[in-house]
Parts: structure tokens; C-alpha cells; sequence
């Protein structure tokens, strides 16, 4: 999905209006992870993440998954997986 998608681009917006108005105060997403987020929203998809931060946004912004990093799945190797008996 290219960044100058205008779906995108409206998610953007929605997403910085969210952000700034949550029931429990506004929540400040850095600049790079309100694209990250608009780009979740904008392609219907499943934000996975280590951080905590899209949380908020959960379900009702766009969908996230937290992988707890301390997590047995987090320690391994990156395309490597455990082999099948």
C-alpha cells in the first residue's frame, strides 16, 4: 500500500482525531506509529506488536494483537520454527 493512498491518508486523520479524544484522555502516538496505525485501519489488517501503545486503539480504531516480548515466541529466531514430530 503506497502512503499516498487516499485511504491512507483519511485513516491518518481519523486515527489523529481518535488519538486525541479518548474517553480516558488523549493518548500521544509518535508520528511513525500513527502512520503504522492508519495503514492497519486503512487495510482492514491486524496490527501485531511488542508495544503497548496501539492498545487504546483496540478494538474499536483497528484491531492489535500484543505479543508479550518475555514470550517464548518472542525469543525465537526470526523464520525459524520448531519442527514437527
Amino acid at each position: 500500500i503506497s502512503l499516498d493512498d487516499q485511504a491512507i491518508l483519511d485513516a491518518y486523520v481519523y486515527m489523529d482525531r481518535a488519538c486525541r479524544s479518548m474517553p480516558g484522555g488523549a493518548i500521544a502516538l509518535g508520528k511513525n506509529d500513527l502512520w503504522i496505525a492508519s495503514t492497519t485501519k486503512a487495510a482492514d489488517a491486524l496490527l501485531l506488536t511488542t508495544d503497548k501503545d496501539f492498545l487504546p486503539l483496540h478494538p474499536k480504531h483497528c484491531l492489535v494483537h500484543w505479543i508479550d516480548p518475555d514470550s517464548k515466541l518472542a525469543g525465537q529466531q526470526a523464520g525459524s520454527q520448531t519442527p514437527l514430530s
